[in-house]
C-alpha cells in the first residue's frame, strides 16, 4: 500500500511543481493559460480564476498538465466552444519571441532542480547525526581484507574528494561504480595515512549490490546491540535481552555486524561465546548453540536476535547560507552522477539494468515514506533532480528537445522546419518507448528476482 501511496505522492508533487514552472513563466511572458490540471482524465472539480485559467482536479492522480493558448490549437478550441476572442491569439505561445518561448519551456525542469536545492538546503539547516567514515574489520577474502584494511581506519578522501561522514564516502563509491582504480586515503590507527586503490569495475549497476559493501568496507560500530529476541530461540534460552551490547564474539572484538553473522553462519551449530554488556552496565559471558531456522531466503544458522547497530556519530548542520551552498552542491553532484552514468552506459562501463521504472520508484518511495518525512523528502529531492535533468536532455518530445530547437532558431535566425519537427518527434517517441521497455523489464526482473 505504501508503494502505491508513495508513487502517487511523488509523481503528483514533482509533476505539479514542474508544470507550475511552465505556468508561472508563461504568465510572466504574457501567454494566456487556459487550464492547470492536477491529475489526468475526467475532471472532478474545476474553478476558473479572473485571468481565465481553469484550475482542475482530475481523476487519475499521476501528475498534471498546463494548457497554454496556442495558434496550432485554434481550430480545436473553436470546435470545443471555448469562445476565445481573436485578440487573445495575438499573445499565443507561438507569437512570443524565441527567448520567451525558451524561458517558458525551460522553467519546468528548472523548477524541479530548484525544488531539490530547497529540500536539501532545508535538511542541511535542520541537521542530522551521521556515522563517521570509519570502517569495521573487513570480511575475509574481500578486497579490503586482501589490501590490508583494518577496523577503526577512517576514510579521509575517496577518488580525490574529501569525506566527513560514512554516507559521503558511500556516495563517492556509487559515483565511481565501474571504474578501476578508485583511490581511498585512510587515516590508520597509528595516525599515519595510507592510500589504497579499489577495483570497482565489476559493479556496473546490473544488480542492487552495494559497491562499498562489495569490496568489504563496512561501517565501524561503536556498539552492536540486541534490538529484540525471538521466542523459543537459542538467544532466549541463553538469557540474551533487548539492549544487551555484544562486545566480543569468540574472543574477538566486534567492529561490524558481519563479525557476529559470519561466526554464527560458520559455526554450523557448534557453540559460540559472546561477551555481553547488559543495559545496567554489568558484563557477562554467554555461550549458545546456533540453530537452523527458516527465513525468506531459506534455512540459515541463527541465534534468534534482531540487531541494532550503533556507530560513532557526528552532527552535520549548516547555517542558512551554508545550507543553500550544501543544497546546490548536492544537486550538482546528483546531476554529475546522472550524466556520468549515462556516459558509462553508452560506453559499456555500466549496465542498462540500472535503469529504474515506475515499480522500482514506487517501491523506493514507499520505503522512504515508511521511515518518516525527512527520508521521504530526501528521496523526493533525488527524483526531482533526475526528472529535471532528463527533461533537459535534447530529446524530441521532452522539454530539452524544444529547447534545442529554440537554440537552433537563435543561432540561425530561422525556426526548425515542420517536417524536421515531425520526424524528430517520431524518433523521440521511439527512444522514450525503448527506455520504458528497459525500465519495465528491469522492474519486473527485480520484482521476480531475475537479476
Amino acid at each position: 500500500m505504501l508503494t502505491i501511496v508513495g508513487l502517487i505522492l511523488s509523481i503528483s508533487i514533482l509533476v505539479v511543481v514542474h508544470e507550475w514552472g511552465h505556468y508561472q513563466v508563461a504568465r510572466w511572458c504574457g501567454v494566456p493559460v487556459l487550464a492547470f490540471s492536477v491529475g489526468f482524465g475526467k475532471v472532478l472539480y474545476r474553478y476558473r480564476d479572473k485571468r481565465g485559467c481553469e484550475w482542475r482536479i482530475s481523476a487519475v492522480p499521476l501528475g498534471g498538465y498546463v494548457k497554454m493558448l496556442a495558434l496550432s490549437e485554434r481550430e480545436m478550441n473553436e470546435q470545443d466552444g471555448l469562445g476565445i476572442p481573436d485578440e487573445a491569439y495575438r499573445n499565443a505561445f507561438e507569437t512570443k519571441s524565441v527567448y520567451k518561448r525558451l524561458a517558458v519551456v525551460a522553467a519546468g525542469p528548472l523548477m524541479n532542480i530548484i525544488l531539490a536545492v530547497l529540500i536539501y538546503a532545508a535538511l542541511a539547516m535542520l541537521g542530522t547525526w551521521e556515522p563517521v567514515p570509519a570502517v569495521g574489520e573487513p570480511p575475509a577474502q574481500s578486497q579490503a581484507a586482501r589490501l590490508g584494511v583494518h577496523a577503526g581506519w577512517r576514510m579521509e578522501t575517496v577518488a580525490g574528494g574529501a569525506v566527513k561522514t560514512f554516507n559521503e564516502a558511500h556516495w563517492r563509491f556509487i559515483e565511481h561504480m565501474g571504474e578501476n582504480p578508485v583511490s581511498v586515503r585512510f587515516a590508520t590507527g597509528d595516525g599515519s595515512a595510507r592510500w589504497i586503490d579499489f577495483d570497482l569495475s565489476e559493479f556496473r549497476g546490473e544488480t542492487q549490490d552495494d559497491p562499498m559493501e562489495g569490496v568489504g568496507l563496512r561501517m565501524h560500530l561503536k556498539h552492536l546491540t540486541v534490538g529484540s529476541v525471538f521466542a523459543d530461540s537459542p538467544a532466549t534460552e541463553a538469557g540474551l535481552a533487548a539492549g544487551d551490547k555484544i562486545l566480543k564474539v569468540d574472543g574477538r572484538t566486534v567492529t561490524a555486524a558481519s563479525d557476529l553473522v559470519d561466526t554464527v553462519t560458520g559455526s554450523r551449530g557448534a557453540p559460540i561465546e559472546l561477551f555481553v554488556e547488559s543495559a545496567s552496565g554489568g558484563t557477562r559471558t554467554v555461550t549458545l548453540r546456533p540453530r537452523l531456522m527458516k527465513t525468506e531466503q531459506g534455512e540459515r544458522w541463527m541465534i534468534g536476535v534482531r540487531l541494532g547497530l550503533v556507530p560513532e556519530l557526528v552532527r552535520v548542520q549548516q547555517g542558512p547560507i551554508g545550507a543553500i551552498g550544501a543544497g546546490v552542491g548536492k544537486v550538482w553532484d546528483l546531476i554529475a552522477l546522472t550524466a556520468r552514468n549515462i556516459g558509462k552506459m553508452v560506453t559499456g562501463q555500466m549496465s542498462a539494468k540500472g535503469i529504474a521504472g515506475p515499480v522500482s520508484i514506487g517501491d523506493m518511495a514507499g520505503q522512504s515514506l515508511s521511515y518518516g518525512l525527512l527520508p521521504f523528502l530526501s528521496f523526493l529531492a533525488m527524483i526531482s533532480v533526475s526528472l529535471g535533468f532528463l527533461n533537459l536532455l535534447p530529446v524530441p518530445v521532452l522539454d530539452g528537445g524544444y529547447i534545442a530547437a529554440f537554440l537552433w532558431e537563435i543561432a540561425t535566425g530561422r525556426p526548425v522546419g515542420e517536417r524536421t519537427v515531425a520526424v524528430a518527434q517520431k524518433i523521440g517517441m521511439g527512444l522514450l518507448g525503448i527506455l520504458m521497455v528497459f525500465a519495465l523489464t528491469n522492474d519486473f526482473s527485480r520484482l521476480f528476482g531475475l537479476n
